[in-house]
């Protein structure tokens, strides 16, 4: 598969394997995040953003660390991954994970050298423990959120597992580009920017942004040109507009036998009916509710009935 030839030959069989075809966002953001541009990615839900994002940093990542890169082989993260949404934190942890153990699966088969690539989370939830021990050895790709970061460029030991960061990842960077809590990880970012020494690769994901062009904007951040002038950076833009089918069925839970004045009744038949469109073939199913109250209720509910 040509696009993937980019890429190691571990990280392309296994691609391959695990998802086949390249997506169109991929095969679109790839060059681009290469080449260390700064860029922007839209596209829907389930298009394959994150991998669009993640695999060249990967593979760049996997390449300076089989060939003994000194400055790789030192302490200190080179990925950052940013979300607003601290629920995802562990998610995104955990995709890595699963897929590190794959790719060292992979290269076992294939016969090829394979380093390690360590992952971890910080946020308000992170334990003392798991904080001193990250600062001892410090993950290749950290996950955290804007307020954390933020803490983490206040503390001397923290500010140095940082210094060698060199990719930043925004996801879901809608939620932060028209907000206060925006223009304060603005700052934290020049801030990161200028503790590192060297311009930040910026690669901004979500499926919901308009316009496109303020949020690149929003990305990108300003600079000072070599006239004293400051300009914004420049920030590529990467659309996907994937047409999926859909095939859509409207149905309502069986309310009609529930007892009166029993309030709790009505998530019963609620449950039974999101668990059964689920079904048991290890998909990913998404469940769109309301706000964030109805978000926690309903998953604690689904949780009691069939487990985390």
């Amino acid at each position: 598969m040509a696009v993937l030839d980019r890429f190691h030959p571990v990280l392309s069989a296994w691609f391959a394997d695990k998802f086949g075809e390249a997506t169109d966002v991929q095969k679109q953001a790839w060059p681009l995040v290469a080449e260390g541009a700064h860029t922007l990615i839209a596209a829907p839900t389930g298009s394959g953003k994150t991998l669009a994002a993640f695999m060249p940093l990967i593979d760049r990542l996997i390449r300076e660390k089989l060939s003994g890169d000194r400055e790789t082989a030192g302490r200190g993260v080179r990925i950052l991954y940013v979300t607003p949404l601290k629920a995802l934190n562990n998610d995104i942890r955990q995709h890595l994970f699963d897929f590190s153990g794959e790719w060292r699966q992979t290269a076992y088969r294939m016969g090829e050298a394979w380093p390690d690539i360590t992952v971890g989370v910080r946020t308000g939830d992170t334990t003392q423990s798991t904080r001193a021990s990250m600062l001892r050895k410090p993950p290749d790709v950290l996950v955290t959120t804007p307020e954390s970061l933020f803490i983490l460029l206040t503390s001397g030991k923290a500010r140095e597992m940082v210094r060698t960061v060199r990719h930043v990842i925004v996801d879901e960077i809608h939620d932060l580009a028209a907000s206060e809590r925006g223009m304060h990880f603005s700052v934290t970012l020049e801030r990161l920017n200028e503790l590192c020494g060297v311009p930040l690769q910026r690669i901004g994901v979500s499926a919901t942004q308009n316009p496109v062009e303020r949020v690149a904007r929003f990305l990108g951040g300003w600079e000072e040109d070599g006239e004293g002038r400051v300009v914004p950076r420049s920030v590529s833009i990467v659309e996907s507009r994937m047409k999926r089918p859909l095939e859509v069925k409207v149905t309502v839970p069986p309310y009609g036998m529930l007892q009166q004045n029993k309030r709790e009744d009505v998530w019963t038949p609620l449950v039974n009916e999101i668990l059964r469109h689920i079904g048991d073939d290890g998909g990913a199913t998404l469940i769109f509710v309301g706000n964030r109250r109805l978000c926690e209720r309903l998953s604690a509910r689904l949780n009691e009935t069939c487990g985390e």
